[in-house]
């Protein structure tokens, strides 16, 4: 079975939370509701051709969400002092759960940084090895605790030796 992904859950929750909403109470429709609810189906379309943005949207809806700016539900709320407890643990839980995933979608090199910086470790590991010999360069091929650069580098040594 594939496991939902926190940000799904998030969703699921606040569409509940709107349902419920105006099942109980249709009659109470503020503006911050209805920022909430077109935040939240804007987050939930664009999930399904643009994740990274629909997580961004997401975690734009739950942190004002969690400062009462925009709201979900027109009947339940916990609040302490200006924060939505539950909205806050939402958006907690999903930009601990996405920090990483999010962090190198839009702040990571781009993929001629990563070639550059790759090449550079493998070079590096040319100079550093260059004077083993082949027993020894066979050996580092065997050892499990070498990063793939230096695998590289030691590969590519080993051809020019036994050429």
């Amino acid at each position: 079975m594939k496991k939902l992904k926190i940000e799904i859950i998030a969703m699921i929750l606040l569409w509940i939370h709107i349902a419920v909403s105006l099942i109980v109470n249709p009659s109470n429709f503020n503006p911050l509701f209805s920022i909430g609810i077109m935040g939240l189906l804007l987050s939930s379309l664009l999930y399904l051709k643009f994740k990274d943005y629909s997580l961004i949207i997401l975690l734009v809806i739950l942190f004002l969400g969690s400062f009462n700016l925009i709201q979900f539900s027109t009947f339940f709320k916990i609040n302490i002092s200006f924060l939505n407890l539950p909205i806050g643990i939402l958006f907690v839980l999903v930009l601990y759960r996405r920090y990483y995933e999010l962090k190198e979608s839009f702040l990571d090199k781009t993929h001629e940084e990563k070639k550059e910086d790759r090449n550079r470790k493998i070079q590096f590991f040319k100079n550093k090895f260059q004077n083993l010999s082949i027993e020894e360069l066979e050996n580092n091929l065997n050892n499990n605790h070498l990063v793939d650069e230096a695998k590289i580098a030691t590969k590519t040594l080993l051809k020019e030796k036994n050429i």
